[in-house]
């Protein structure tokens, strides 16, 4: 049985080097196993709800100042079905028959199965740290400078929205593929609508007391872990300072996440 595991995890790792197969040395950090990444420079913003924003929730108060000392890389897309399918081996996906599924994000993916995601691909990947991006991170990447209520404007009336998100209004009900709409300033893609995000920090009602530093915040025993970002079912998650929270074990079909990944030594 270890024969046939070490077998299997040979070719699996084979597989999943192709990807460095003729790419140029200064790509290596932005592309790893097809996963792209789109760096999110050093600096500082105002995280949660500006005063008086439309259709905002007390628990994104108090406004407050984050500040990363180092950037990061965030995956440029979220993560697909083909993508789970290499590291996991299945694909627990709603929308897997429908087409250009392996181009659409994994969906019915629980917190706890990313986590189990992540692990396995840190075990083939030694040297880097992929883990799920933090709380402030997200609306950091997601903000790409702006301090609006989306990244692309005010948008009142929603007239552009279905220019950057797939939401209830166009989606048809279903998932689609990733990087069909426009991207923020910072080249992310479907950080607003398509699937809710899993972030690392669990449950807290407010901001006070959070980090400022870009940390994750986790309590010990909560029973919930943040998401972001709105679905192809929710629209009114596509604002930048929108927080959810979830049962970490809940598996639901606009559901999925993207990475960040930094040096062992971060």
């Amino acid at each position: 049985m270890r024969y046939i595991q070490a077998l299997k995890t040979a070719a699996l790792a084979s597989a999943l080097a192709l990807i460095f197969i003729g790419c140029p040395e200064r790509e290596r950090d932005a592309v790893i196993d097809g996963i792209e990444f789109v760096w999110c420079p050093a600096g500082t913003f105002m995280m949660g709800r500006a005063p008086g924003e439309l259709g905002s929730y007390y628990r994104e108060d108090p406004q407050h100042q984050v500040t990363f000392s180092r950037g990061f890389w965030m995956s440029k897309y979220e993560i697909t079905q083909k993508q789970w399918r290499v590291v996991m081996g299945d694909n627990p996906s709603e929308f897997q028959c429908f087409r250009q599924a392996n181009k659409r994000p994994v969906d019915q993916v629980s917190w706890n199965d990313v986590q189990e995601f992540i692990g396995r691909l840190n075990e083939l990947r030694p040297g880097v740290n992929f883990r799920l991006p933090s709380e402030a991170e997200w609306e950091y990447a997601c903000r790409a400078g702006t301090v609006t209520r989306f990244y692309w404007g005010d948008d009142p009336d929603f007239a552009s929205m279905g220019d950057y998100a797939w939401y209830e209004e166009n989606s048809e009900g279903q998932t689609h593929a990733v990087g069909q709409k426009l991207p923020n300033a910072w080249g992310l893609y479907d950080m607003c609508g398509n699937v809710w995000e899993w972030i690392q920090d669990s449950e807290h009602d407010n901001y006070l007391g959070a980090p400022v530093d870009g940390s994750a915040w986790e309590t010990p025993g909560s029973s919930l872990r943040g998401v972001r970002g709105g679905s192809w079912y929710n629209g009114e998650g596509c604002r930048s300072a929108f927080r959810g929270f979830m049962t970490p074990s809940g598996l639901y079909d606009d559901y999925g996440f993207r990475l960040v990944k930094t040096p062992d030594a971060d």
